[in-house]
């Protein structure tokens, strides 16, 4: 079973929700203590959250920076190996850039999803390169 077939099927299924879950916190160990949970899965984008637990807060008790651009991190990364199967491509992350407007006190939500213009664009300079 691939990482894109779980996708697939926790569209409609919680307990696929619950597998892609497990089966993320497993394969990418670094991000496991942050707690970060796929909420919703559909064809135009992806939902994770960020718990507010203290693994992830700051020293004013705010959820940290680096939590965040993880968070971002995470949630595009996985929308591109869903656009762009592991198996062919090994994503990279080149640059981040995050502008930061209010200090999160709550569990968060990120919600990230990419066109098919974009995702053209990406498959079409990968081809030539």
């Amino acid at each position: 079973m691939t990482l894109n077939s779980i996708l697939d099927k926790a569209k409609n299924s919680s307990f696929y929700l619950f597998l892609l879950n497990i089966v993320l916190r497993r394969i990418i160990p670094y991000n496991a203590p942050h707690r970060f949970k796929v909420e919703k899965v559909n064809e135009e984008s992806l939902e994770v959250s960020i718990p507010f637990i203290k693994k992830n807060k700051n020293h004013i008790n705010g959820i940290h920076a680096c939590a965040l651009a993880t968070l971002c991190e995470y949630i595009s990364g996985l929308s591109l190996a869903r656009a762009l199967p592991p198996e062919n491509y090994r994503l990279i992350l080149q640059t981040i850039h995050v502008d930061y407007h209010y200090q999160g006190k709550t569990k968060l939500f990120a919600r990230f999803g990419i066109d098919e213009q974009k995702l053209n664009e990406i498959k079409s300079a990968l081809k030539e390169n």
